[in-house]
């Protein structure tokens, strides 16, 4: 005013027109329980960390686990807990990937999978053990001491052999994507003996859709291998289905091992 020759300098201006992003995280008290609600996200499980006197423990990232690995019900988890004895509590809650929803390294046997001969020869079989073919793994992946391959040794001519899961349930709300990973050895002749994976309806064994590996692909060492589930697959009880198969011609290789086999949920 009057005389004043202050000047105001104003640069990088910017204007944000969208609420911020926030965490809902809500406590409510239910008579001898205690109600958490929270956003949450599939595939992340969460943590909830408790302590008594925060001013002794500024870190709320340290506090102590109270409720560990709650599964995501995305969008929101409604979580009910026994009252603790204490008088006074602090909670915060704490976001985490998910373990693979399913996840198989085969170090424990065979357990649920099966496998199966289509083929009259006979001479070629999914087959758990460590690999031993003229080419390929000699073990399993990472060194480990089980894999199925397709024969421990050479695989023969004209075969056609599939190798199936468990059954893995996709029916669980929140889930919007599945993948597929695993390690795999691609060993066959790159033209005429094809595999790959189908993706099956557990129920009828119809198929909701197909993987492709790329068969024609040598790999000179075990190789990580990723991709998600046809869309189809989610809201369904399903079997995953490694299939083999060769032409008349004699090779010495040793077909496809694989390994360390896992559906991860999003």
């Amino acid at each position: 005013m009057g005389g004043a020759n202050e000047t105001l300098l104003i640069d990088n201006l910017c204007i944000l027109t969208g609420p911020p992003t926030k965490t809902q995280f809500e406590l409510r008290n239910a008579g001898s329980d205690l109600e958490f609600t929270f956003d949450s996200e599939a595939g992340k499980v969460y943590d909830i960390l408790s302590s008594t006197d925060p001013e002794a423990e500024p870190d709320s990232a340290a506090w102590a686990v109270w409720q560990a690995d709650i599964p995501a019900t995305a969008p929101v988890n409604v979580e009910t807990f026994a009252r603790p004895a204490d008088a006074r509590r602090f909670f915060v809650i704490r976001e985490k990937e998910a373990p693979p929803f399913f996840v198989e390294d085969f170090e424990s046997g065979q357990g649920g999978w099966t496998t199966g001969v289509n083929d009259a020869n006979g001479n070629t079989a999914w087959v758990l053990g460590s690999p031993n073919g003229s080419t390929g793994p000699i073990t399993g992946a990472d060194g480990s001491g089980n894999a199925f391959a397709t024969n421990l040794g050479d695989y023969g001519n004209d075969a056609d052999i599939f190798l199936r899961s468990p059954v893995i349930d996709l029916t669980g709300g929140g889930i919007t994507t599945a993948t597929l990973t695993m390690e795999h050895w691609r060993d066959a002749d790159g033209f005429g003996d094809l595999f790959g994976v189908r993706v099956l309806r557990a129920s009828d064994l119809g198929v909701l859709g197909d993987i492709d590996p790329d068969s024609t692909v040598f790999d000179p060492d075990w190789e990580s291998f990723s991709e998600i589930l046809p869309a189809s697959a989610v809201g369904e009880e399903i079997i995953l289905e490694f299939w083999f198969t060769s032409d008349a011609t004699n090779d010495a290789f040793s077909g496809w091992s694989i390994d360390n086999v896992a559906v991860q949920l999003q």
